[in-house]
């Protein structure tokens, strides 16, 4: 019986995702490392809700609220998407 995801067997530490990243580089022909390099960063891409613990502490004694969280998280995903795109785009 598997657990999770069917039809996707992680080996040697990868990820489903990272798997998948690096089966579709081998299905077009192109490296694969600017796939894995692409799933890799956009992982850490998590400004919009409060995920880390620092957050959801801070969260009660400032009086911030989700909405807050999603106003300048949506502005540090949008620059964080453009700035790792213009770089990965000049390394590659």
């Amino acid at each position: 019986m598997q657990i999770g995801n069917p039809g996707c067997e992680s080996s040697r530490g990868f990820s489903c995702s990272e798997l998948r990243a690096l089966e579709s580089a081998n299905a077009v022909g192109d490296t694969s490392a600017i796939f894995a390099l692409t799933v890799a960063v956009s992982t850490s891409n998590s400004f919009l809700i409060p995920t880390h613990q620092v957050n959801a502490l801070i969260m009660g004694p400032a009086g911030y609220k989700v909405t807050d969280f999603m106003t300048s998280g949506g502005i540090m995903t949008v620059l964080f998407l453009v700035v790792s795109l213009g770089v990965m785009n000049l390394m590659f």
